[in-house]
């Protein structure tokens, strides 16, 4: 049977880190997955997490499971530091948090979600970006839509092909926006391109997917959500990744996030459902330890503090 396989491929960012661990150079970079590196081209473990492990240790009483939306203390507690005391007094109980394995796995569950919601729309993705969106939204069966989002000789965001494309978008399809630093080119929209854009995406009924994978290392932590709490604020409707990989330093513990935001607060009960099923077809349940690291540090003071 396996011989009868498709000729696959590698991830040219999965075989760039194969080739980094296997040239014996000292003086080299590696520009493969995008991780925090020290001086020494060590990726530490922060001492909060470390501390938070700590007390998980002394704390933890049981490994047994915690069911398809995971560990809900993080779930409340990331939704509240991600959308701000603003948007959760206005719209907090419309909007459903549900762990995720990683920002990927994420990506995942919102795909699966679109494609059992509205199967025959489509998704808007601008390019360049990361390959596995492009992987994702297929495996999902999503019908993929492209446009250019970047200039390449004036290294800008080419904001006319974006407004097109979003202006071409259907009622029902949905527009990837990366909320911040880019993947790959690191060329974000400003404020005021943020604001058109979603302005035409609410005329025309076009549904937003964002995909926060960095927020904290652009301009700052609240600065960087700028989209993300716009969108939450702003539509009826709409779908939020978040990682915690990069933020968090917690890379190889996969957790992340969807905040899926219900058009009524009666369809909220259904929409945790629609993302349970669709996590259960994938891997059943999540990992907790990543998650109650976020949720410990989330819920201490002094683990917080600068």
């Amino acid at each position: 049977m396996f011989d009868r396989l498709p000729q696959f491929t590698a991830d040219p960012i999965l075989a760039l880190i194969g080739r980094y661990a296997a040239d014996k150079r000292s003086q080299k970079i590696d520009l493969g997955v995008g991780v925090y590196k020290n001086e020494a081209g060590e990726t530490p473990v922060l001492k909060a997490v470390t501390a938070a492990e700590g007390m998980i240790l002394k704390a933890q009483t049981t490994k047994t499971y915690l069911g398809a939306s995971g560990n809900l203390n993080y779930s409340n507690s990331l939704k509240a530091l991600v959308l701000g005391e603003q948007v959760m007094a206005e719209a907090g109980s419309r909007i459903v948090p549900f762990q995720a394995v990683g920002g990927t796995g994420a990506l995942r569950l919102a795909a699966d979600l679109l494609a059992k919601a509205e199967p025959r729309g489509a998704v808007w993705v601008g390019t360049p970006t990361w390959p596995n969106h492009l992987a994702i939204f297929q495996a999902a069966g999503l019908k993929i839509e492209t446009y250019v989002y970047v200039a390449p000789l004036q290294q800008e965001v080419d904001f006319a092909q974006v407004l097109d494309a979003a202006k071409r978008a259907q009622k029902g399809d949905a527009f990837l926006i990366h909320a911040c630093c880019h993947n790959p080119t690191g060329i974000d929209f400003s404020h005021a391109q943020v604001d058109e854009l979603l302005a035409v995406l609410r005329e025309r009924g076009v549904f937003p997917l964002v995909d926060c994978a960095y927020a904290g290392f652009a301009k700052g932590f609240v600065e960087d959500l700028y989209l993300v709490r716009k969108v939450m604020a702003e539509f009826d409707e709409a779908l939020v990744c978040f990682s915690c990989s990069k933020n968090f330093g917690l890379y190889r513990e996969r957790v992340g996030l969807v905040l899926a935001k219900a058009p009524v607060e009666a369809l909220v009960p259904n929409l945790t459902l629609g993302l349970s099923s669709v996590a259960r077809a994938n891997y059943s349940m999540p990992p907790d330890h990543g998650a109650a690291i976020v949720a410990t540090l989330l819920g201490s003071t002094e683990l917080k503090a600068p």
